[in-house]
């Protein structure tokens, strides 16, 4: 057979067709995009940082709102999180452990005080993780 008989008995796609091939191609390059872009920061170990983000008062104790954000690319396990507040009274200290934190992953904790943060200094820290 000719190829100009093969061309002319090969039936055109439809429309439903194109539109799958599409939606399914799409699909592929967008899988494949994020799998690149996590490539770079594989390597990067992690680093896990503590922040204050709010102070409340609810029913005579203070609660602190804390985010703790993975700023490397890998992932931390058991990041152990220290918050200290210092007064006249002495120290009162209380730490809370995140079970496992992805890179650039953010956890919010909050820790609760009797005493007011605003009379004395308010310290949050990560005290240490785990590389899994």
């Amino acid at each position: 057979m000719s190829s100009r008989r093969m061309s002319s008995q090969r039936e055109k796609r439809s429309g439903a067709e194109w539109v799958a091939f599409v939606f399914a191609a799409v699909i592929l390059l967008a899988v494949v995009g994020l799998i690149v872009a996590q490539i770079p920061d594989s390597d990067v170990p992690p680093a896990p940082v503590a922040t204050i983000t709010e102070i409340t008062e609810r029913e005579g104790q203070f609660f602190v709102a804390v985010d703790v954000d993975n700023r490397g690319g890998r992932a931390a396990a058991q990041v152990q999180v220290v918050a200290t507040l210092t007064t006249d009274d002495g120290d009162v200290e209380g730490d809370q452990v995140v079970d496992s934190l992805s890179g650039g992953e953010v956890q919010e904790l909050e820790f609760v005080f009797d005493d007011d943060p605003a009379d004395g200094q308010l310290t949050v820290r990560v005290s240490g993780y785990l590389v899994p």
